[in-house]
């Protein structure tokens, strides 16, 4: 059980900076799409969402008397400029923008979903509520990338 209890701790950090990562990201996605007032609400709107689920986490790993790794936390912060700098010099940044939405929110769905099951597992209902609500919040945001994609691709052909 000690051993479970661990990897459930292990991987709560791990969401902690897998969010980390996506407020820096988000920041760099909200600049490209200046232009965009819809999908740039949206995105405000997402990052707000993320700054809440950060704090969900928090929550999560006080009941375990734990606090997020500083490694995990440093690490995601240089890859989220990282992602966002990527993308930054390319005329089609928007749709490798979206693109990256897509599959990061997709990846975080996925880790929630464990989350949740490991939650389950050892009893944990709060955790397991929050992991709930998170991957909820994150496959809705990869269905609106999802929806967005051939929106902005067609934007990007027009001006070809």
């Amino acid at each position: 059980m000690e051993a479970k209890r661990k990897q459930l701790i292990a991987w709560l950090k791990n969401a902690y900076g897998m969010e980390k990562s996506q407020i820096k990201m988000l920041d760099n996605f909200i600049s490209d799409f200046e232009d965009d007032q819809d999908i740039k609400d949206k995105l405000v709107e997402h990052k707000s969402e993320t700054e809440d689920q950060i704090d969900k986490l928090e929550s999560c790993l006080d009941k375990f008397d734990e606090s997020p790794s500083k490694i995990k936390e440093i690490s995601g912060s240089m890859m989220g400029s990282f992602q966002g700098m990527s993308t930054s010099a390319s005329d089609d940044k928007k749709i490798k923008d979206l693109l990256m939405i897509y599959a990061g929110e997709n990846l975080e769905y996925g880790s929630y979903l464990s989350i949740k099951e490991a939650a389950d597992e050892l009893g944990e209902e709060e955790v397991s509520q929050i992991a709930g609500e998170i991957a909820e919040q994150e496959k809705s945001a990869a269905e609106w990338a999802e929806q967005q994609i051939p929106i902005v691709t067609s934007r990007q052909l027009a001006m070809a």
